[in-house]
């Protein structure tokens, strides 16, 4: 009997960080398990990445590099990337940020897992994110299920989200749920995307695949204490997640706003500055999250 190869494609999302592709690429190209393309969605950088990649693919034969015309954001960029992903008809897509390194077996665990018998059908794998500290990596950390041992003595531990970095999916699934949402821009589009995978199959944490997430510091998202410079991106947060909750129920939605709630007494009470554009960043998402309902895009509609 002859076993049909599956074939795996990777996506990759960068702006602005030349250097961190370049390690990320050299991981994905040495992998223990091949790849058989790598889509490379370059945001408009502005930092010569352009040129690097049209050096890299000129050396790897396998590597094929996007330019945006501009800056999509994050969300944006993974649309893109799966629509290009889905039609170049690969079995499997492993998605990531710029700054993920992977290990060497981290895709072989992956997808060790998929031909695991106990495991009948799953709809996300997920890697162990840390940082480079060899911590957990803060901002990646997974949204568990209440039985989320259920298959730990498989090495997998069974989630309700996740995030992008080093997420393994089946293309035949974006049928049926269709792509991430580009309207979100950045924040959350990752957790939206694989609750609505969720819906179709559980998915899981493969505990011995393991990327590091080169992020400047091991922390997550906190509008607190962000610099000035750097608030007016937490509105996406707020709009976003407003969406997300709406979508997951009433009780998710109340847990929402318990978060606005708290987000804006924290920017009061607690030493940080900035606060009158913090608390308005914070409304201005949640407001604008009350009436935000983006169209999701099937490949049917391309």
């Amino acid at each position: 009997m002859f076993l049909i190869k599956k074939s795996t494609c990777v996506v990759v999302v960068t702006y602005n960080r030349k250097e961190l592709l370049k390690e990320n690429i050299s991981a994905l190209v040495n992998q223990t398990c091949s790849i058989d393309k790598i889509l490379v969605v370059n945001n408009c950088s502005t930092d010569g990445t352009d040129k690097l990649l049209n050096d890299l693919s000129k050396k790897y034969n396998n590597l094929e590099a996007y330019n945006m015309e501009k800056n999509i954001g994050g969300a944006g960029g993974f649309n893109q990337g799966l629509k290009i992903a889905y039609a170049s008809n690969c079995d499997y897509i492993w998605i990531m940020d710029d700054d993920t390194i992977p290990e060497p077996d981290a895709l072989e665990n992956l997808l060790g897992k998929v031909s695991l018998n106990e495991l009948e059908n799953w709809s996300f794998l997920c890697s162990n994110v840390v940082w480079k500290d060899n911590k957990a990596c803060l901002m990646n950390i997974p949204e568990v299920t209440h039985d989320w041992n259920y298959m730990l003595k498989f090495g997998l531990t069974k989630l309700k989200s996740t995030s992008f970095v080093s997420l393994l999916i089946k293309r035949q699934d974006i049928e049926k749920v269709g792509y991430p949402i580009s309207q979100f821009f950045i924040w959350g589009d990752d957790v939206e995307y694989t609750k609505r995978l969720a819906t179709l199959a559980p998915g899981y944490l493969v505990t011995d695949s393991v990327v590091t997430h080169k992020m400047n510091q091991n922390c997550d998202v906190n509008i607190v204490s962000e610099e000035k410079s750097r608030v007016d991106r937490y509105f996406y947060e707020y709009r976003n997640k407003s969406y997300t909750s709406r979508k997951s129920g009433l009780s998710s939605y109340v847990n929402y706003l318990n978060y606005v709630i708290k987000s804006i007494t924290k920017v009061i009470i607690r030493k940080n500055d900035s606060k009158i554009k913090k608390v308005k960043v914070i409304l201005q998402g949640f407001i604008k999250g009350i009436f935000f309902n983006p169209k999701i895009e099937f490949p049917e509609d391309i």
